[in-house]
């Protein structure tokens, strides 16, 4: 039978893309907050002489990217999942509507002349 593609299988996928996509950067901003409030409250300081981050910005920034890029790839996956999908109800849709026209459908196309 046929589906109903209501307003949540449209959106849904759409906010789940968007909020893993910030929730990533949320949680590598509340680290480096994290650290950074650490840093301070174990006695660091803004010295030049013995500054040093808190954090491995590379592993900080290489996670990110390395999250940021999953999403991606799985969104472009679960797109292209779907759009096979349609395509093969698109198929079998018109398949359907050429047998009826072959074997003498209800419609009748009016006459020109």
């Amino acid at each position: 039978g046929e589906r109903n593609i209501g307003g949540g299988r449209i959106i849904t996928p759409a906010v789940m893309l968007h909020g893993t996509f910030d929730a990533i950067l949320m949680c590598v901003n509340a680290f480096i907050e994290a650290s950074w409030e650490w840093y301070y409250e174990n006695g660091g300081t803004d010295d030049d002489e013995t500054f040093v981050y808190p954090f491995n910005a590379v592993l900080v920034n290489s996670i990110a990217a390395l999250g940021i890029l999953g999403v991606m790839a799985i969104s472009f996956g679960w797109y292209s999942y779907q759009n096979k999908l349609q395509i093969l109800r698109l198929l079998g849709y018109e398949h359907t509507k050429s047998r009826s026209r072959s074997r003498g459908g209800s419609f009748s196309a009016p006459s020109l002349v």
